[in-house]
C-alpha cells in the first residue's frame, strides 16, 4: 500500500476545472445575474470541485459518501436548471438556431462529464 496515492489526470482536470469555474462565475457576476442564482451556483461549484479533488486523491470516507449522495443530485439539478435558465432567458436571441443551442449544450456536457462521473464515484462507490 502506498502512503500517498492520487489520479494524476484527474488532478490536472480538477485544476483546469477550478480555473474554468472561476471564469464561469466571474462571467455570471459581470452579466448581473441575480444574487440568489450566483450564491447557489458558487456553492455548487465549490462542492463539485471538492468532489473532484476527493476523487483525484482517492479519499474515501463513509461520512462523506453519506452526505455526498444528496449533494450529487443537487449538482445535477443545478446544472440542468442553470443551463436552461442561461440558454433561454439570458443569452439566446431570437435568431439563435436549434443547432447552435445543441452544440453549446454538447460542449457544456462534455466539459462537466468528468466532474459528474467523479462526484458519482465519490458518492456511490
Amino acid at each position: 500500500m502506498k502512503l500517498f496515492e492520487f489520479r494524476p489526470l484527474m488532478l490536472w482536470y480538477s485544476a483546469i476545472f477550478i480555473l474554468l469555474t472561476i471564469s464561469f462565475e466571474a462571467y455570471n457576476y459581470l452579466n448581473n445575474f441575480g444574487i440568489l442564482f450566483l450564491v447557489i451556483s458558487v456553492a455548487v461549484s465549490i462542492l463539485a470541485n471538492t468532489g473532484n479533488l476527493f476523487y483525484a486523491f482517492k479519499y474515501e470516507n463513509k461520512t462523506i459518501k453519506k452526505y455526498w449522495r444528496p449533494l450529487f443530485y443537487v449538482m445535477i439539478v443545478n446544472f440542468i436548471i442553470w443551463n436552461i435558465y442561461k440558454s433561454y432567458c439570458c443569452v439566446v436571441t431570437m435568431d439563435t438556431s436549434f443547432l447552435i443551442l445543441s452544440i453549446a449544450w454538447s460542449f457544456t456536457i462534455a466539459i462537466y462529464l468528468p466532474t459528474f462521473v467523479s462526484n458519482y464515484k465519490v458518492a456511490f462507490n
